[in-house]
């Protein structure tokens, strides 16, 4: 080989370029459908997770919710058991009340003197206890008018008496008289029957059981058979000392 030919071989233009083996290639391919595949694999744990964490989550929501719910119901019917226990003790205490508290009742009105012009008309009103406990406290007052209707339910006209216990079977009797004498035109009106004579008044008591009943009463006179009898139904009129 001569000089020219050994510059030639030795010449950077004479160099070929490096080709790699078809096998690298397919090794660099390979290396990267793993990387995706990998990743995917990833992903789709992750998205079979996070369906798993949302179904246990709903799941859980339901049971929650199922739990509430007879937690509610059960509430519900310890309210309306609670409910008719109270309404069953209040029914209880007011049948007791009912059976064994006092009831006191005018049993009679009476006049001391027969009416007579330019006199006042006095006389007596008598209560009775037809019940099984004592009536505290009681007090009654009243009075006598001469009327051309029945008088209102409220009336405090008079000083009332004492106050008193009545006992059960016992009575407790009232002086009252009328606010004025009677006049000749009155005692004219109630004879020729245009008016009428009443006796009537409130009286009030406690029961014991920590209530306080107030009640009015009201008889009319007969003129003819000079006694008192039950009011027919009072008037609208509920005026002080009417």
């Amino acid at each position: 080989m001569d000089e020219s030919q050994a510059q030639e071989k030795s010449s950077p233009d004479s160099v070929k370029p490096l080709r790699w083996p078809i096998y690298v290639y397919l090794f660099f391919d390979l290396c990267l459908l793993a990387s995706v595949g990998a990743y995917g694999y990833f992903s789709w744990g992750q998205w079979t997770a996070l369906t798993e964490q949302a179904k246990a989550s709903e799941r859980n929501l339901s049971e929650t919710r199922a739990t509430a719910d007879a937690a509610k119901r059960s509430a519900d019917a310890a309210r309306r058991a609670a409910e008719a226990a109270e309404q069953a003790n209040r029914l209880a205490r007011e049948a007791i009340i009912a059976s064994e508290r006092p009831y006191v009742f005018p049993d009679k009105i009476w006049l001391t003197t027969h009416p007579a012009a330019g006199a006042k008309i006095t006389g007596f009103v008598k209560f009775i206890n037809t019940g099984k406990l004592p009536a505290l406290n009681f007090h009654a007052g009243g009075k006598f008018k001469v009327r051309e209707s029945p008088p209102g339910q409220l009336v405090a006209s008079g000083q009332p008496p004492s106050v008193l216990d009545v006992a059960p079977g016992g009575s407790r009797t009232i002086q009252t008289s009328s606010d004025a004498a009677l006049t000749k035109d009155e005692l004219a009106a109630v004879e020729s029957g245009k008016k009428t004579l009443y006796g009537y008044g409130i009286f009030v008591y406690e029961d014991g059981f920590g209530s306080q009943i107030a009640q009015p009463f009201c008889q009319v006179y007969d003129s003819k058979d000079k006694s008192f009898a039950e009011c027919p139904q009072p008037s609208a009129e509920y005026h002080e000392g009417t």
